[in-house]
């Protein structure tokens, strides 16, 4: 007999209210995912799984992928907290390989990015978009899901869609135009008080040893990063919030520097659940007001009758708060 779930269904469109999440990224099999346990204690409208949710890097044929899922989602605490509570989920690079092997081997191995994806599909409760796909030839499944007049939740493809011989160009492919199209006219239409975005990698300016990954983020292929950005402030849409994970580290930080006109954004990174990066912990990233590399559990909260978002993040093993703030 199949375990009986319960989640919690969307507000009606006209209603306002408070509404909690939480969510994480970087599920490695190597570590327990107790935070995932707490993370059920929040008891939050949904869950948002922000990539790297299976290590599948060693998997070949679609058997394996379908075995590595089978275990992610039998043999860990994700068995406890996903019949609990609604998800939205996006992916990112381990679900299919590393992106030290991911990228390169998009053009000689692109038949593994397909068996990858499928098996993501068929794993997980995600709405595939009938008749789009992506760069590669990948359907994909970029969209939008309201609560209410109170958030609207964008999920973005940011990893099957990137053309790395483009990045430096002035016409660099981070998300293909035709999501990006998709995106700005969904933000521009959006009439919910919060706009937050399910953006598996981080848009934040780091700076310093975060650099020695610039090529796999949005800050690496900088004339699309300028366009969204610039987009957003230029049509004076409030309240975006970016939800990022794929670093393996916790974070609250403005989308950039205090003299740019991005700053007014934040950036969220949720988690992790089961990896940990030490440069996390090497010290505060200038213009962030926190990060850790430390795994843990996070929950947001966001207020329309207040115009404020809460964060907190909690020690999974000492359930003590490491960080909270009300943006």
């Amino acid at each position: 007999r199949s375990i009986i779930g319960r989640f919690k269904t969307a507000i009606h469109p006209e209603c306002m209210e408070v509404i909690t999440i939480t969510g994480t990224h970087g599920t490695n099999f190597k570590h327990k995912y107790t935070a995932l346990e707490l993370s059920m204690k929040f008891n939050a409208d949904f869950f948002v799984q922000l990539g790297d949710f299976s290590y599948n890097d060693d998997c070949k044929s679609t058997d394996d992928f379908r075995s590595y899922w089978f275990r992610t989602l039998s043999n860990t605490d994700y068995k406890k907290i996903l019949p609990t509570i609604g998800q939205y989920i996006v992916w990112d690079d381990h679900e299919v390989e590393d992106n030290s092997k991911y990228e390169p081997n998009l053009k000689k191995d692109l038949a593994k990015v397909h068996r990858g994806l499928e098996a993501w599909f068929e794993s997980l409760p995600v709405e595939k978009r009938e008749g789009v796909e992506n760069n590669w030839g990948n359907p994909s499944y970029y969209n939008s899901y309201k609560w209410g007049k109170t958030l609207e939740l964008f999920l973005l493809d940011c990893r099957a869609e990137r053309i790395p011989d483009t990045r430096n160009s002035s016409d660099a492919i981070y998300i293909s135009q035709k999501q990006m199209n998709w995106f700005k006219d969904a933000l521009l239409k959006s009439d919910t008080h919060f706009k937050v975005v399910a953006n598996s990698v981080p848009i934040a300016h780091y700076g310093g040893l975060w650099d020695v990954a610039l090529a796999d983020r949005w800050e690496g292929y900088k004339a699309q990063r300028n366009e969204i950005l610039n987009f957003i402030v230029d049509n004076d849409i409030k309240n975006v919030v970016w939800l990022s994970g794929d670093f393996h580290t916790g974070s609250v930080a403005p989308v950039d520097k205090p003299e740019t006109p991005w700053n007014k954004m934040w950036e969220i990174n949720m988690g992790p659940a089961g990896n940990t990066n030490i440069l996390g912990d090497m010290g505060k990233i200038p213009n962030f007001l926190w990060n850790t590399g430390k795994m843990n559990a996070t929950v947001i909260v966001f207020d329309p009758f207040k115009d404020s978002i809460y964060v907190k993040y909690l020690d999974p093993e000492k359930e003590t708060v490491m960080f909270e703030v009300e943006l």
